[in-house]
């Protein structure tokens, strides 16, 4: 018996009427604000407990959409511009601020040098070529511009990485 008051035997008895629709679009609703927490505690579960396969999966959908991502990212910014601008102050200033301990090329080469010239972050899609100085610890979480917070890393590494602080537990970042 439906909500519609019939009996179907339509696609394994479940009837389609616009009133039986409803009250299951009401019931579903109704379960969704029920057990919030419920949801929320599980889906955290399953991210910690299925961490490598959640990251892969992420990775997938952001190169599958990876240009209309960026596409849509450049329509909201040229809408926004002022939040945009705001948005590159903030940021700026805490790349302005930071503390500094001033550095030749020279000695940045022997420091790539130093770790062979080689990724020292070997996170996946790694090229193992050094193709940017990266701050450890990054300017905007507080680290220092200087020689000691600098390692060489390949371009798909340093931009996974972001401003991410602190980044342990991924890759086989060498010490």
């Amino acid at each position: 018996m439906y909500e519609c008051g019939t009996v179907s035997q339509y696609t394994a008895g479940k009837c389609r009427c616009d009133l039986c629709k409803e009250a299951k679009r009401i019931s579903a609703k109704e379960y969704y604000e029920n057990n919030k927490q419920n949801r929320i505690e599980y889906s955290r579960n399953y991210r910690v407990e299925n961490h490598d396969k959640f990251i892969e999966c992420k990775r997938k959908t952001y190169y599958k959409y990876r240009q209309k991502n960026i596409d849509y990212a450049a329509k909201w910014a040229r809408e926004n511009r002022d939040r945009v601008k705001a948005a590159n102050k903030v940021s700026a200033g805490k790349r302005r601020n930071a503390k500094r301990i001033p550095y030749t090329v020279t000695q940045l080469i022997e420091r790539f040098n130093y770790y062979g010239n080689k990724c020292y972050l070997e996170l996946p899609g790694c090229t193992g070529k050094a193709e940017h100085a990266d701050h450890v610890k990054p300017l905007s979480k507080g680290g220092w511009d200087m020689l000691g917070n600098i390692r060489p890393a390949c371009a798909p590494c340093n931009h996974s990485k972001h401003a991410k602080w602190p980044f342990g537990g991924i890759g086989k970042a060498r010490q």
